[in-house]
């Protein structure tokens, strides 16, 4: 199965995802994963929150009773005022003041007769007004193979016609221009498995639900009303994972509103080519046939964020290391054998976690740690990364380029303003 919060495959006994570290809930009655506040279980229909009678529980805890904890009563101090003689002299009061105040106007006037005090005035206001600081500006286009990486890690950005559509930090949907500004709210909630075709935004919402919109965010509609996760968009269909019919893989045709299904087992990491689907499954890398519905095995073992780049397919293992498949050879070769999280990738590089995030270039072999911190999640957009690192709170947003040289927050904690 995959975790709800970071979308990465994890046992299907898991009870803490292996990547994110979040608790995984299950139905009391079932023991089946559970969506966040679900009421009632996918699979089985309990209710969730329905006590459970003690003679079917496997166990039960009881707290062990602690004796109370006394504090020694704190002795109070009591501070008396000294007296003192009180007097005011006013005279020397009002010479202070008047000295003071002329001293202000001497300076300010000698000040602003000088060329430092135009370079102070200037540098102040830029320092008070953070549209006159230096931001960075997104160049290029995304390649296709940074955004199946991208769909893979969960879709949340998007660079198109040189605008920018992604999460902000406060939970919204925003678009935005190349120099990240002009921002424009499109959906008041978290969205997923971004897809844009033709003006028309694809997408996922807090339900999971697939749903579309246009490119101004007007005509929002529901276009599938069920649980479905790596969602791509391709010539008028619409394939995904269909997550309570054991996450098989599925085809939605936009025009003839035709649903069905393509294959028999579970699925993860969609990358249609032309007419076929390399995905991972929960025993090695597959291969279907989207015609024909041909389900062929190309390599056995656990592999996960798999991503298909010139006949060659990208994936971690279950030990972290980075490999690459030759699907023509079908020949295996190790990158990294580091205890690493591959993430993403673009024709060059490749970004994964390990204490940071760490770039793996393609053709020097150099590897370069270009960001502290935790990090749940690595995008490319353009000539930029836009990585969601995990605070202490909360989760924002931050851009950079692929050296990590530049980088800055994209959104304000409190306001969700620029930086």
């Amino acid at each position: 199965m995959i975790c709800l919060k970071c979308k990465h495959e994890i046992e299907d006994d898991a009870k803490f995802c292996s990547h994110c570290g979040i608790k995984i809930k299950r139905c009391p009655s079932c023991h089946q994963p559970l969506f966040e506040n679900a009421k009632y279980c996918s699979h089985c229909g309990k209710d969730v929150y329905k006590p459970i009678q003690e003679e079917h529980l496997e166990g039960y805890y009881q707290p062990i009773n602690h004796q109370p904890i006394f504090e020694e009563e704190k002795s109070k101090v009591v501070f008396q005022d000294i007296q003192t003689e009180k007097k005011i002299n006013i005279p020397v009061i009002l010479l202070s003041v008047l000295t003071l105040i002329i001293l202000t106007v001497w300076g300010y006037g000698y000040l602003d007769k000088t060329k430092n005090a135009e370079v102070f005035k200037k540098e102040t206001t830029i320092q008070e007004n953070p549209q006159h600081r230096q931001i960075l500006k997104i160049k290029g286009t995304t390649s296709e193979v940074s955004m199946r990486a991208n769909l893979n890690q969960g879709g949340h950005v998007l660079f198109y016609k040189d605008r920018l559509y992604m999460n902000s930090d406060d939970g919204q949907f925003v678009s935005m221009n190349n120099q990240l500004q002009d921002r424009q709210i499109l959906y008041k909630g978290n969205v997923e498995y971004v897809n844009i075709v033709d003006d028309v935004i694809y997408y996922t919402n807090e339900n999971n639900q697939l749903c579309s919109m246009d490119i101004d965010g007007k005509n929002q509609k529901v276009i599938l009303n069920k649980k479905v996760f790596y969602v791509v968009v391709k010539e008028n269909k619409v394939y995904y994972q269909f997550d309570t019919d054991q996450e098989r893989i599925y085809v939605y045709d936009l025009k003839t509103n035709e649903d069905k299904r393509l294959n028999e087992r579970h699925s993860y990491n969609l990358n249609v080519i032309d007419d076929k689907i390399y995905y991972t499954s929960s025993d090695g890398i597959y291969c279907l046939d989207i015609n024909s519905k041909n389900d062929q095995k190309l390599l056995t073992g656990k592999c996960s964020n798999m991503v298909y780049h010139n006949q060659k397919l990208y994936f971690g293992t279950s030990d972290f290391n980075i490999r690459i498949y030759d699907i023509a050879n079908k020949e295996v070769e190790t990158l990294e054998q580091q205890n690493v999280l591959f993430m993403n990738m673009n024709e060059r590089y490749i970004f994964y976690s390990y204490q940071g995030l760490m770039r793996y270039d393609m053709e020097t072999k150099e590897i370069k740690r270009i960001y502290n911190g935790n990090i749940n999640a690595c995008e490319i957009v353009g000539d930029q990364l836009i990585v969601t690192a995990n605070g202490y709170d909360s989760n924002h947003r931050v851009i950079m380029d692929f050296d990590g040289i530049k980088q800055q927050r994209l959104f304000q904690s409190q306001d969700n303003s620029y930086i």
